[in-house]
């Protein structure tokens, strides 16, 4: 359960870069 957690956590973090990277 807790890698899921992890992977969860890592698309998240990819998608935020994404979001910060579109908006600049």
């Amino acid at each position: 359960m807790g890698t899921f957690i992890q992977e969860k956590g890592k698309h998240w973090m990819r998608n935020q870069e994404s979001h910060l990277l579109y908006l600049k």
